[in-house]
């Protein structure tokens, strides 16, 4: 089992192991709907009085697991904790927002609805059909509408009744849709879906290859309108919305116009989590903002230390030098020393001229030059010379 899916085997496993009573709701589901589930994923449940004659000690064969084509590839969802924890915090918020509205109805005229509404139906007005038989969307329409002729009228009742309502909970509302919530924009769409049908058509006729062809008649298939509109929220799409029901639709046994007050409460409900993504999102980046500020001082905190830590190093090899460059010259009078007094036990003088003489008065030189402590003349050996690449070069005309 990997994060949010389960294979065949191991969902097999725990059916015969675990009453379906408590298996149920770790999937996020009724009885029935796990039962349904299991039968969908193939999937033999235990017959009655299997959990009895467990409970008894008897021993009881399971039923095999058939085996299905591309068997590794059927994996069965399970839902995540923290998706189903935030799928149940934006129901509860719904239900809380639709307890406080009053009932909203939809008026049985366009007569006296909304601006955007009026501005949007003139718009319509000499709208063209697009070949799957919805109306292109005019420039100038106030509103998100996809729509057929047949429900045009519906969809701009609909439309005028939630601006209404949104107005009179005192939300600004604005051309877009648009519906500004405790300073959030919120849009609005309605939406028709089409449903693909056959017809028939004189194929004698020329073809849409440009052919011509002489069978009597054929069939072929086109997507219309069905009639069945749909109520979405774009902005619930997006990741933080995560939980918030995103559609409002027609069904079988409900149109739209009874779903007026869970749309309402349903869009205050994303206007709360836009609201609380973007006071994350501001949190979130002083956050990044403070800890970059501090990431900085410590990097130049840092890079002082490194700097005062060379100042350090350097004063401490100066020092170390002096040190061994006293050393040496204590060093090099003793070896003067030293050959003076050799040659004066032997009874003769060491002549200044000679070649000896010399050679310590250079020796006593490069003491003095050492030693720290006497600001002695440089030398030779205390000279800069630039090596040959950095001296400068002469271009010959």
């Amino acid at each position: 089992m990997d994060g949010n899916t389960i294979t065949r085997e191991e969902l097999y496993e725990e059916v015969w192991s675990t009453p379906v009573s408590r298996l149920a709701p770790k999937y996020n589901l009724s009885d029935v709907g796990f039962a349904k589930l299991c039968r969908r994923c193939n999937i033999p449940l235990p017959p009655r009085g299997y959990w009895a004659k467990l409970e008894a000690g008897q021993k009881i064969e399971r039923t095999p697991l058939p085996i299905v084509e591309d068997e590794g590839e059927i994996r069965v969802h399970v839902p995540d904790p923290a998706e189903m924890a935030m799928k149940e915090k934006a129901r509860m918020e719904v239900e809380k927002h639709e307890a406080q509205l009053p009932k909203i109805e939809v008026a049985e005229t366009l007569r006296g609805c909304h601006q955007l509404v009026s501005t949007t139906n003139d718009a319509f007005q000499g709208a063209k059909k697009r070949e799957d038989g919805l109306l292109h969307s005019p420039d100038d329409s106030q509103l998100s509408l996809l729509v057929s002729r047949e429900q045009l009228r519906r969809s701009l009742l609909v439309m005028s009744a939630l601006l209404r309502a949104f107005e009179s909970l005192g939300h600004k509302v604005s051309a877009g849709p648009k519906i500004e919530i405790n300073g959030q924009s919120v849009t609005l769409a309605i939406r028709e879906a089409t449903v693909k049908v056959e017809e028939e058509f004189d194929a004698s006729k020329e073809s849409i290859e440009g052919r011509y062809d002489f069978f009597s008649e054929r069939k072929r298939k086109k997507q219309v309108p069905s009639g069945m509109l749909t109520v979405a929220v774009p902005e619930a799409d997006a990741y933080w919305a995560s939980g918030c029901r995103k559609q409002w639709k027609d069904t079988k046994t409900q149109q739209i116009e009874n779903c007026l007050n869970a749309i309402v409460a349903g869009v205050l409900a994303i206007a709360e989590k836009k609201l609380e993504h973007e006071l994350k999102e501001k949190q979130e980046a002083i956050r990044k903002d403070e800890e970059a500020k501090l990431q900085r001082q410590q990097a130049a905190e840092r890079a002082k230390k490194r700097e005062e830590q060379k100042q350090e190093q350097q004063k401490l090899e100066g020092l170390l030098a002096q040190a061994s460059d006293l050393r040496h010259s204590r060093e090099i009078r003793e070896f003067v020393v030293y050959v003076r007094q050799a040659r004066e036990s032997k009874g003769s003088r060491i002549d200044v001229d000679s070649e000896l003489g010399k050679y310590l008065a250079w020796a006593e030189l490069q003491a003095d030059r050492l030693d720290p402590t006497i600001n002695s003349p440089k030398t030779i050996l205390d000279e800069v010379i630039p090596d040959e690449s950095s001296s400068p070069s002469f271009r010959r005309w």
